[in-house]
Formats: C-alpha cells, sequence, structure tokens
C-alpha cells in the first residue's frame, strides 16, 4: 500500500468530544493529543456549517465520542509512578 504523506496526515486526524458542550473537536496533531506533559491540544471544534479557527483545548475537558475518558498515559504525565506505587 502506497501512502503519499497528504494520505498520510489525514490518516494522523482524531476526533474527541468537549464533555462541557458535547461538541466535536477535530485534532490535527495526534502525538500532541497523546503527550502527557502538555496539558493542552490544538483543535477545531466541528460545530456550524464552516471551518472553525483553531483553538486550545485542556485534554481535562475532552473525552472520546463514546463518552470514554483519554488513557492517563495521555493526560498523566506521572501515571507509571502511581502504577507502580499502587502495585505495591
Amino acid at each position: 500500500m502506497d501512502v503519499r504523506s497528504d494520505d498520510a496526515e489525514e490518516l494522523a486526524k482524531m476526533f474527541v468530544k468537549e464533555m462541557r458542550s458535547g461538541d466535536l473537536i477535530r485534532v490535527d496533531q495526534v502525538a500532541q493529543l497523546a503527550n502527557p506533559l502538555d496539558p493542552h491540544v490544538l483543535g477545531r471544534r466541528q460545530a456550524g456549517e464552516e471551518e472553525q479557527d483553531e483553538q486550545l483545548f485542556e485534554k481535562a475537558d475532552l473525552v472520546f465520542p463514546s463518552d470514554e475518558p483519554l488513557p492517563a498515559c495521555w493526560t498523566e504525565k506521572n501515571y507509571q509512578v502511581k502504577e507502580r506505587m499502587c502495585a505495591k
């Protein structure tokens, strides 16, 4: 399968949901979403008919469209330390 870089960028997008409003948020930089050291993510609200401007969203306010929370490894910079302490 030959994937051009334009196609790869399109595949790297992800939708999450803002809990407060219920709006879908398109995240173009999935690496930023998965980075536990960054509490924010740039995204575009998917509301209305026109493309919305990119803005910062708090990861703490986001969930998957199915209402499942984002994984702790994406949101908590010390999640591995907490896991080890709980296992003792």
